[in-house]
């Protein structure tokens, strides 16, 4: 319902980064020096999961979930220039994840090379972005709740991590890469649950949200595919560290630029 959209919207990217933090605390507690726990750890939690799906699917948890009952006037094509702009909002997800899983991939490898930091610390550094992640998205649930317009709170959220990648090179002292970490974090946990909050705004049935949605996670998977591989690309072409950030900011940039556009779209339909 209308009522809850924004809070599922909010708990739904939050499987991410509390993975994340649950794989940094099993690094320091079981598996330094030894990465294949943390492989098996891996492949114990993945066939529990299985197991769970299956059990769910035996006991009819999902029937009804079906939008199958929809009248035929509501599963209709998408008109053409919803159309697009369920194509631009996965562009806006594919370029926002990129960065984000290359930022959140590559950051052990960074701290430890440019600042010589033990394991530990590694991990803690790693783990406070997640953690602001988690609490920025329920924050973001309670913004939407307050009537803030998604296309603000999402630019907005994204011109911030655009402008932390810029300044990454110029910032050297150890508050400073905290405060860095610390906010990247909480412009991250805003931006997914507007995005999850989109395919309502692109689609007026059940079906077409469905389809939406499905759009928006492909360009969410293809980001999450190519940003952590381009990364040591382009540092193998630049040379270093600071050759990266500003490539990715431009990057965030352009999502924030085509989410924008998106919602200038949406705005100038709602009126006519």
């Amino acid at each position: 319902s209308s009522r809850v959209r924004p809070l599922a919207a909010g708990l739904w990217p939050t499987s991410i980064p509390a993975g994340q933090i649950l794989d940094a605390m099993l690094a320091v507690l079981l598996a330094e020096g030894d990465w294949r726990t943390m492989w098996t750890l891996g492949l114990v939690f993945t066939l529990a999961m299985a197991v769970w799906g299956a059990l769910l699917t035996g006991s009819g948890a999902f029937s009804g979930a079906s939008p199958a009952t929809e009248s035929t006037a509501a599963m209709r094509p998408l008109p053409t220039p919803r159309r697009g702009l369920i194509a631009a909002s996965a562009a806006v997800f594919a370029l926002w994840s990129a960065q984000f899983i290359a930022y959140m991939t590559w950051l052990p490898q960074f701290l430890a090379e440019t600042h010589d930091l033990k394991m530990t610390e590694i991990a803690g550094g790693y783990a406070l972005v997640p953690a602001m992640i988690i609490l920025f998205n329920l924050v973001a649930v309670a913004l939407l709740r307050m009537g803030i317009g998604i296309g603000k709170l999402m630019t907005g959220a994204l011109v911030i991590q655009a402008l932390l990648w810029f300044m990454m090179p110029h910032t050297h002292s150890l508050a400073g890469g905290v405060a860095a970490l610390a906010c990247y974090g909480m412009a991250s946990g805003i931006v997914p649950t507007c995005l999850f909050s989109l395919p309502h705004l692109l689609a007026d049935s059940q079906q077409g949200q469905a389809r939406a949605y499905g759009v928006l996670m492909t360009g969410r998977n293809l980001g999450a595919l190519l940003g952590p591989v381009l990364l040591p690309q382009i540092r193998l072409l630049t040379g270093s560290w600071n050759g990266v950030m500003p490539i990715f900011g431009m990057v965030t940039l352009g999502a924030a630029c085509v989410a924008l556009f998106v919602f200038l779209r949406l705005a100038r339909q709602s009126h006519r």
